[in-house]
């Protein structure tokens, strides 16, 4: 624009154009402000908050032409009415920006994560669910839990199946056979299953894995502890120790653990937290990386995640809350804000997840306050829950070749 054209200048352009009316109701155009906005602020409860700003610009810069054109063509036809409306729509569009940004709602923030959280693995029978509990075990079934490795090595996921009991067939033999029917790559894991080699009775509560002279364990360091992490998992079903044979022979030698190993103990807890790892249709809870020596900090790992192992938060960051471990049996997770659970795969997970870290520093059940609901899934917040018997409860007619 020519910088000599002063604002009398400019008026005369404008006043020179061809006149233009309007004859909406001053009340339409406001109600239309308001909609507008309203539809603004459901994108963004969408997960669409990148629009907002420039939605917002652009409905102000729009009223702020027809203002300007309007002083200009016609400048005693302002109302004073309709001024008062628009500098309220316009209010109200900045507080609703600024509560959409807010950090400091804990709550809305833990529903936003929720949303994003949820899990593509829903289960036929609609219970969200994701570990064993002891009311999941009858008579005629049994347990098998063992670690499977992720398809970047990097963490060793436990699994749980729950079989039927064969006729004829003692319990090893079936759990050899179990091993050998897992599809890992229906799970997004690493083809890993079964071992080289084949379990035996040795006494109560304990496994022989005797195993074969050219087996891979030992390749490097990740396979000889992604192995000892596998077998660790058999504790969920009750076994203490697995004794090592090759061929036959006792023990076995591990280049990379430096001596020969004739048995792994597996009855002490882990002390871990869990995070949870998600493969194309599945999310696993995991144990951290890291052993922890209170659950306190297990707790504020599992806020915090863990990228270089693709692990993520089961507890949300922005969530307060305190512990009691006074009573060595029940552990007590008392939310700071009153909070209102969901329903959804993504609550249950925290609450599931909570349960499992407890159980790895020897709490045998945990006791949720300032709960505003009484039940979560199959949950009932209102007593102390038992903890899990192992995480992962998987179909196995479903991972099935």
């Amino acid at each position: 624009m020519n910088k000599k054209h002063n604002d009398e200048d400019i008026i005369q352009l404008l006043r020179s154009l061809p006149p233009i009316s309007d004859n909406r109701d001053q009340n339409e155009i406001y109600s239309k402000v308001l909609k507008s906005m309203n539809e603004v602020k459901t994108n963004r409860l969408k997960g669409k908050k990148k629009y907002f700003i420039p939605k917002l610009v652009t409905v102000i810069g729009l009223f702020l032409v027809i203002i300007i054109a309007g002083k200009l063509f016609n400048p005693n036809n302002i109302n004073e009415e309709t001024n008062s409306k628009m500098e309220m729509a316009t209010d109200k569009a900045g507080q609703l920006d600024h509560e959409g940004l807010s950090e400091n709602n804990p709550q809305e923030q833990f529903s936003s994560i929720q949303d994003r959280n949820v899990d593509k693995s829903k289960k036929e029978d609609g219970k969200n669910e994701n570990a064993v509990y002891s009311k999941d075990l009858k008579e005629d079934s049994f347990l098998v839990t063992i670690g499977i490795p992720d398809e970047q090595a990097l963490n060793v996921i436990p699994v749980s199946i729950i079989a039927k009991k064969e006729n004829g067939k003692n319990w090893v033999d079936q759990v050899n056979d179990v091993f050998g029917r897992i599809n890992e790559e229906k799970l997004g894991l690493f083809d890993y299953l079964p071992y080289q080699g084949n379990f035996t009775n040795k006494e109560e509560n304990s496994l022989n894995l005797n195993l074969e002279n050219n087996h891979q364990y030992s390749a490097d360091s990740t396979s000889e502890m992604n192995f000892f992490t596998s077998l660790s998992y058999l504790k969920y079903q009750g076994i203490n120790k697995v004794s090592f044979s090759v061929a036959g022979t006792p023990g076995v030698h591990f280049a990379h653990h430096g001596e020969k190993i004739y048995e792994l103990p597996l009855n002490e807890n882990l002390q871990c937290g869990f995070l949870y790892y998600e493969t194309k249709g599945h999310i696993f809870l995991t144990p951290t990386p890291s052993k922890f020596s209170s659950i306190e900090e297990a707790l504020i790992n599992m806020q915090e995640g863990n990228e270089r192992y693709h692990l993520k938060p089961t507890i949300p960051a922005t969530l307060a809350y305190s512990v009691s471990v006074e009573n060595h049996d029940q552990l007590i997770f008392k939310f700071t804000n009153k909070i209102k659970l969901v329903d959804n795969e993504s609550d249950i997970r925290m609450i599931e997840s909570i349960l499992l870290t407890a159980k790895e520093f020897g709490f045998n059940k945990v006791q949720f306050q300032n709960v505003g609901n009484a039940k979560i899934g199959s949950f009932d917040l209102r007593k102390a829950i038992e903890v899990p018997v192992a995480p992962n409860l998987i179909d196995l007619h479903a991972v099935t070749p």
